[in-house]
């Protein structure tokens, strides 16, 4: 049997999220913003397309204040209504993203495979893998349901890292760190899953997000393949330098995807 990446809080984060359940949430960005981007951890990178004067008209919802990086900023209720109620253009949500990184970046024990991808290892039907990580996207279809912007955007999330960039990143990535030492391994020789089944796995949650996309009636805007590898990793040119993240360059890139696709939306 697999085993995966842990992905439970510890305590000590449970109780720090707990306590800043009252945190409070501010767009940042342009006063008169027509393109509101909100979600989880791969706002990220629209957030550094605008500090890095790469988009204008656009503002992410980002906790207010002082950040405290030991305390997670996970978007909580009060953070969903604040985005579900700001009117505007466009809502651009990032739905987690993450799923084929903290699941299956590594090969812990025996592999498996898709029917498609890979050689070696137990095969495991696309269904199964959807099945397996719908729970990270059931609360989508409700909080999602009501929106006071004009347009509601998903937005697909970044494809998997070459291997070289991923063994680079992990230094950043301390939850994964001590996944790979309570495997006896380092991030030096931990094995790391073949790009193919990785960005397999990443097509399956696109194709997840883009029919919850369908079913709440958003526009999908996927990753375009200019970003993209021959292989289909993200281009390093537009990684952020930790194993999973994308840069400015990357959100600037989808910021001119979302103004395609409404345009086309809205011209209909």
């Amino acid at each position: 049997m697999r085993r995966f990446v842990p992905t439970l809080p510890s305590r000590k984060r449970l109780a720090a999220s707990l306590s800043n359940s009252k945190k409070q949430w501010e767009w940042s960005g342009a006063a008169d913003a027509s393109v509101f981007v909100a979600g989880h951890s791969h706002r990220g990178a629209y957030r550094a397309a605008i500090n890095e004067g790469l988009a204008s008209g656009v503002a992410v919802l980002l906790p207010k204040g002082p950040v405290d990086p030991s305390v997670p900023d996970e978007p909580d209720g009060p953070y969903w209504r604040t985005a579900c109620r700001t009117p505007g253009r466009v809502l651009a949500v990032v739905w987690n993203g993450n799923q084929h990184n903290r699941h299956f970046m590594f090969e812990f024990d025996e592999p498996l495979r898709l029917h498609d991808c890979g050689e070696v290892g137990t095969v495991v039907p696309a269904s199964m893998i959807s099945a397996f990580w719908e729970p990270s996207l059931t609360r989508m279809d409700v909080i999602l349901r009501s929106v006071s912007a004009e347009h509601l955007v998903l937005l697909g999330t970044p494809p998997p890292k070459t291997d070289e960039e991923i063994r680079a990143g992990l230094r950043f990535a301390p939850v994964l760190l001590q996944a790979i030492a309570a495997a006896g391994e380092s991030a030096d020789t931990i094995r790391i899953t073949p790009a193919a089944l990785r960005v397999g796995l990443w097509k399956i949650l696109q194709g997840d997000l883009e029919a919850r996309a369908a079913r709440i009636g958003a526009i999908f805007v996927p990753v375009p393949a200019s970003a993209q590898t021959p292989d289909g990793c993200l281009k390093p040119e537009y990684s952020v330098g930790d194993s999973s993240h994308a840069n400015g360059a990357f959100g600037a890139l989808m910021l001119s995807e979302i103004d395609a696709a409404v345009a086309q939306v809205e011209a209909a």
